[in-house]
């Protein structure tokens, strides 16, 4: 029998509709009751936010969204920044991506229950400069030298859905100008789906010992990078109109020490 490759959970319609309401959907629109908590509302916002805190507004800066899905940070970031690049491993976010970028909107399906669903006009606000925005299609474990130099990259909900962490956080020292500082959020939700279990930074027991992923990101940033705070990030992602994802990433913000 021959192995047969599964098919791309990134790739289908359902997800994409899911990510782009996590992305740009309004509070009414993600959950449409009066109980939850403001702040697993604008995540992308909020992680951007962290990124760019004390940020002196550049003429030359650059900044690079890595894994971007289908755009929200890098549209964000562009409130900050005149160049983002935004990329992603999915050819469907990123030409999802491209098609808000030349719209300025795009139509979204809801599920709200069984087959039944509602759709929703997602709208990118008209104080962001959506031409200081590119997406590309890229590999975040092996980053072309082509992309140049950034001042600030933002790795969202991200390292541990790669094949290859070590490999996707070790290169970025090569990315980076002087003080560049760069955003590593994650709610380290570890799975064999996506990255084979030897190659995960933590969230394992060794000879009775427990791995975790902060301290692993330690040990391959901390030579290059000084880490500047950590904190917690709550987001919620909708499945349908009562059914929902509460996750709560920790995003750990780090200078680069080079010259």
């Amino acid at each position: 029998m021959k192995n047969v490759t599964p098919p791309n959970p990134y790739e289908t319609k359902d997800l994409l509709d899911q990510y782009l309401l996590f992305h740009y959907g309004e509070k009414k629109d993600i959950f449409p009751y009066s109980f939850c908590p403001e702040e697993v509302f604008n995540f992308h916002a909020r992680c951007v936010s962290e990124l760019m805190e004390g940020c002196a507004k550049k003429s030359s800066s650059r900044a690079l969204d890595i894994g971007c899905a289908v755009g929200r940070c890098s549209f964000e970031l562009a409130r900050y920044v005149p160049y983002v690049l935004g990329l992603d491993m999915s050819s469907r976010f990123i030409d999802q991506a491209k098609v808000i970028k030349e719209k300025g909107a795009c139509r979204v399906s809801c599920k709200v229950e069984g087959d039944i669903c509602e759709e929703i006009e997602i709208v990118i606000p008209d104080d962001i400069d959506r031409g200081r925005v590119e997406f590309q299609v890229g590999d975040a474990c092996c980053l072309s030298p082509g992309l140049g130099i950034f001042d600030r990259i933002l790795l969202v909900n991200l390292i541990d859905r790669v094949k290859d962490p070590l490999s996707c956080l070790s290169q970025l020292k090569n990315f980076v100008n002087p003080k560049a500082r760069v955003l590593v959020v994650s709610p380290y939700t570890w799975s064999e789906e996506f990255t084979p279990k030897s190659s995960w930074l933590g969230g394992f027991v060794q000879n009775e010992k427990p791995f975790w992923t902060s301290a692993a990101i330690e040990h391959i940033l901390g030579p290059n990078f000084i880490r500047i705070k950590t904190l917690n990030i709550p987001f919620l992602i909708r499945e349908h109109a009562r059914k929902f994802q509460l996750g709560i990433s920790e995003a750990a913000l780090w200078e680069f020490k080079g010259n």
